[in-house]
């Protein structure tokens, strides 16, 4: 059984695109969202984590989205770990959709685990292609406090 990391973090900023008139409340940004988390074993290995993507729309309220995430998950030493979504399958992207947060939910894994908490974190980077094919990416990094079972996500466009 794991532990969790919980996340705490500062405001961030959203990269943003603009939504025609046929899909007005369609997503217009995407963030990570700061209950991403790592999984920490008892014996305070990082086995892997959850990344959490928030869309918001034109009115910044929260969406769902169609299209394609891209995962991208660096931990230090090793190679980058991919993971791809296809939210346009209902099927997938219902399984993703976590509906009390309102938001979608990656889970992802380390082979074997890290060993412990790197100091400069795990970066993560995010990639929403949408059926129009202009892409977004947002970047940040899973961080991890020595000795304190907490994380913070932070990100830049």
């Amino acid at each position: 059984m794991c532990a969790i990391a919980l996340a705490s973090c500062a405001p961030q900023s959203h990269p943003t695109r603009h939504g025609g008139i046929d899909y007005p409340y369609g997503p217009s940004s995407i963030q990570l969202h700061s209950l991403s988390h790592l999984e920490i074993s008892p014996d305070n290995a990082i086995s892997g984590g959850m990344v959490c993507i928030e869309f918001t729309d034109r009115e910044n309220q929260t969406t769902r989205a169609t299209g394609l995430l891209e995962l991208t998950i660096t931990p230090p030493d090793r190679a980058p770990f991919e993971k791809m979504v296809n939210l346009s399958d209902l099927s997938i992207n219902e399984a993703a959709w976590d509906r009390p947060t309102r938001m979608y939910q990656v889970r992802f894994a380390f082979e074997p685990a890290l060993g412990a908490a790197p100091a400069e974190g795990i970066a993560v980077a995010v990639t929403w292609t949408p059926v129009d094919r202009s892409s977004i990416t947002v970047r940040g990094s899973l961080q991890a406090r020595v000795g304190v079972a907490d994380t913070c996500v932070r990100t830049s466009p």
